[in-house]
């Protein structure tokens, strides 16, 4: 099976994601895969090895400033977003340690000027087959470079161009002059070494019906389509057009083309209040465990600030949950949490590391005890949470720290957890 439908397959599989404090002894040992972990303390590493199937995952920690995964799936290898310079000289040093001489694909969704020297250190190093690379205009130069590079170790580069139709960040400028992008779009193609793989675009508004949204991402499509026509017209074709986020993906089926990039959708979350997809159910969940359960007198004050003091006798549970996994400070005394099915209002102010909860009418809370904190039972969804914080549910679910596990879940049981902190 090729290697983007059997990553897609397992993609599909984690959906079902459940988020997990350190510490929660709900569940745990139960069902999920087997990790085991070869130590590299000279470059400050770990390397896990997924013994399902016949996935190689290599995470490298905060401390590297890099996220990079090397996956080996259905025969082929890719590494996905190697880094700078410095950072791809570890990657290499640990390449040697496991006796990594060959990838069939280096994939970096980001060659910057730092990261296009990252890959061109990797590629001298070892075998490479194919690069790919999001391709903005203003890199040009650097990917000029990058291909000078590729030819001489005789890597196929294999490139997704960024046509800017109205969006305002990346890629060529389409919109304001489409004479000029097409020309450099045809310089691009024309480098040697690079394949042009696939063409697209990211829509502004897909997820709006105000009519002038509604027409501002018809334009954008039609921008799109009209660069590929006058690229043609150069005798540069792509085999991938796509242009759909989320929104557009069920918004506009009619702009589908060779495929689509959904985002929020994956976790089950709407793109916005105007674009709902029926039927989404969300699959993501943050829980934690509970810490300590107390008797609260009647005057009793909670958590920084004595912002909240008992009116009479209660009973309080803290979790080890705060904003710095993700769970913001500004619903101090808002929030709502599930606890046995059951909500549990926040009280006090929110910490770094805790949160207080009212379990007064709550029976047989205890220590150990799983609560959801948001996106579950009877707690606050992720919707819910961006509302009372004036935000949107796409941050939300970015803010979920880097220290909280991953749970994947599939029908109903843990199939695979990722601890970031341990490596694993």
């Amino acid at each position: 099976m090729a290697w983007w439908k059997r990553f897609g397959r397992r993609a599909a599989t984690l959906l079902l994601m459940v988020l997990m404090l350190l510490g929660t002894a709900a569940g745990e040992g139960a069902g999920k895969t087997v990790i085991n972990r070869i130590n590299a303390p000279d470059v400050s590493a770990d390397f896990a090895f997924a013994e399902d199937a016949d996935l190689l995952e290599i995470i490298f920690p905060q401390i590297l400033d890099c996220d990079a995964a090397f996956l080996r799936c259905g025969g082929e290898t890719m590494l996905i977003d190697c880094a700078t310079s410095g950072q791809a000289q570890r990657i290499l040093n640990m390449f040697k340690q496991l006796g990594i001489t060959h990838v069939d694909k280096i994939v970096n969704t980001h060659p910057h000027a730092d990261h296009i020297g990252g890959f061109a250190e990797l590629i001298k190093e070892i075998t490479v087959d194919e690069l790919w690379l999001c391709f903005p205009a203003e890199e040009t130069v650097h990917c000029a470079n990058a291909m000078k590079t590729a030819e001489r170790a005789g890597v196929a580069v294999r490139v997704h161009l960024k046509v800017d139709t109205g969006m305002g960040r990346i890629g060529f400028t389409a919109d304001d002059d489409m004479e000029r992008a097409v020309a450099e779009m045809a310089e691009a193609c024309a480098l040697p070494g690079l394949v042009p793989v696939g063409v697209f675009t990211h829509f502004a508004a897909a997820d709006s019906t105000a009519p002038e949204d509604i027409a501002y991402t018809r334009r954008q499509y039609d921008i799109l389509c009209a660069a590929v026509e006058e690229m043609a017209a150069r005798g540069c074709t792509f085999a991938v057009k796509h242009c759909c986020n989320s929104a557009g993906t069920f918004a506009w089926p009619e702009f589908h083309l060779d495929m689509v990039r959904p985002g929020i959708i994956l976790y089950g979350e709407q793109p916005s209040a105007d674009t709902v997809l029926p039927g989404l159910v969300p699959a993501l969940r943050l829980r934690a465990a509970v810490s300590m359960v107390k008797e609260l007198a009647a005057g009793d004050a909670v958590s920084y600030g004595c912002t909240f003091r008992a009116p009479k006798p209660m009973r309080a549970a803290t979790l080890a949950v705060g904003y710095a996994d993700g769970y913001p400070r500004a619903l101090s005394g808002r929030g709502t949490v599930s606890l046995h099915g059951r909500p549990a209002r926040v009280l006090g102010r929110v910490c770094m590391d805790q949160i207080v909860v009212d379990v007064t009418d709550i029976p047989d809370v205890k220590a150990g005890d799983a609560a959801i904190v948001f996106g579950g039972g009877a707690a606050d969804s992720v919707d819910d949470v961006a509302r009372m914080t004036g935000t949107i549910n796409y941050e939300v679910l970015c803010d979920v720290g880097r220290r909280v596990q991953r749970v994947y879940v599939e029908n109903g049981a843990e199939v695979e957890l990722v601890d970031y902190l341990k490596g694993e």
